[in-house]
């Protein structure tokens, strides 16, 4: 998304009658810390406009896999976060090690867990952000809804939620017959 397109869709928003006065928006699909710089931009913009128009100030979300995260980045939570613009980061942890790393890998077939897991430490005790959770069930993870539960809980994520994968696209074309 160009910071152009990222104006118009701000503007839009804002062109929607809202009684409340409030304006929330989500960032997720691909990987939204990609463009991070668009993300801030968005922010910013939209912080503006709320300030102009005499909204409340505004509130966002990210859904990330946590993969790009960086100090930088985890600072500008923080000072949204300080300046009352509410930002909630949503991650994926789909269970213990052997669980998520089935799951979730990189390019080059490793798992992603340590990484998640690291970055889950450093927002919660370094940066006092809060997490929520998406895990994914799947076959690989049905049945291990309790580890889940307990290797969530021992990382202090306590906000969760389970998601049934879809058995669409791809996926649907890679199962045998008696999966489907």
């Amino acid at each position: 998304m160009t910071k152009s397109l990222a104006k118009k869709t701000v503007d839009f928003i804002f062109s929607i009658p809202h009684p409340s006065r409030k304006v929330h928006i989500e960032f997720q699909g691909g990987e939204p810390l990609l463009r991070w710089d668009i993300v801030k931009y968005i922010v910013e913009y939209t912080k503006k406009k709320s300030k102009k128009m005499r909204f409340t100030s505004p509130s966002f979300s990210i859904t990330t896999n946590l993969l790009l995260m960086n100090e930088k980045i985890a600072k500008d939570i923080v000072r949204y976060n300080k300046n009352k613009i509410l930002f909630r980061i949503t991650t994926s942890l789909d269970g213990p090690k052997t669980i998520h790393d089935s799951q979730r890998k990189y390019l080059n077939n490793k798992g992603s867990y340590e990484e998640v897991i690291y970055w889950v430490d450093i927002l919660q005790k370094k940066y006092k952000i809060p997490l929520s959770v998406i895990s994914v069930i799947t076959q690989n993870s049905l049945g291990y809804e309790k580890e889940i539960v307990d290797e969530l809980i021992k990382h202090n994520l306590i906000n969760f939620k389970f998601l049934p994968v879809n058995l669409i696209g791809r996926l649907y074309d890679n199962l045998s017959e008696e999966k489907r």
